[in-house]
C-alpha cells in the first residue's frame, strides 16, 4: 500500500474535494471552506490531492509564509522564508492509518528539494489530537502556542531540517 501526492486535476477531483471541505471531520478544525479558497494557493505555493493505493483520500497544500500572514496570526516573532503546509484526509475510512504521516513525508522531500527553505511549519487547533499525532509522527514538534480564529492552536516545525526555535525568530 502506498501514499502518493498527485498533482490536482479538477475534472477527475473537484467532486470529492467539494464533498471532504464539507464533511463533519473535515469542518470541525478548518471551518467552512470553499473549493476556491482551497486550492487557491498564495505566490509559491502548491497543492495536492493525497493518494493511497491510487485511490483519492485527502489534499495537501503548501507556501511560503508571508509577514501579513504570520502577524495577523500574532506569530510576530517568526521570519518568513518558510513554507507552511496545510492538509486533511477527506475519505473518513482512511483516518487514523498514518496517511496523514506518510503524506507529510513526502511533502517535506519536495519542500526541501525544491526550496531548500529554512523551516517548514504547520498548526493544529490544540484539541485535534489526531492531527497532532500524525504531525509529530511525521517528525513536527510543538514549538509554540498562539490563538488563531479565536481558538488555541500550537504552532509546529518540522525537525527534518535541523531547526531550532531560535531559528525562526526575526
Amino acid at each position: 500500500m502506498k501514499t502518493a501526492l498527485i498533482h490536482y486535476d479538477p475534472q477527475v477531483h473537484e467532486s470529492p474535494l467539494l464533498a471532504w471541505v464539507c464533511a463533519p471531520h473535515v469542518t470541525q478544525w478548518w471551518g467552512p471552506t470553499s473549493l476556491h479558497s482551497l486550492i487557491e494557493t498564495a505566490d509559491g505555493g502548491e497543492h495536492r490531492i493525497i493518494a493511497f493505493d491510487n485511490t483519492p483520500i485527502g489534499f495537501i497544500r503548501w507556501h511560503p509564509l508571508t509577514r501579513e500572514e504570520l502577524d495577523a496570526a500574532g506569530l510576530v516573532e517568526i521570519r518568513t522564508g518558510g513554507y507552511d503546509i496545510d492538509l486533511l484526509i477527506g475519505e473518513t475510512r482512511y483516518l487514523g492509518r498514518g496517511i496523514g504521516t506518510s503524506a507529510l513525508q513526502l511533502a517535506e522531500a519536495h519542500l526541501i528539494r525544491q526550496y531548500q527553505p529554512p523551516f517548514l511549519s504547520l498548526c493544529s487547533n490544540i484539541h485535534n489530537t489526531r492531527a497532532i499525532a500524525c504531525y509529530q509522527n511525521a517528525g513536527f514538534t510543538i514549538v509554540r502556542a498562539f490563538h488563531e480564529a479565536g481558538h488555541e492552536a500550537h504552532y509546529f516545525l518540522s525537525k527534518a531540517l535541523g531547526v531550532k526555535n531560535d531559528i525562526v525568530t526575526k
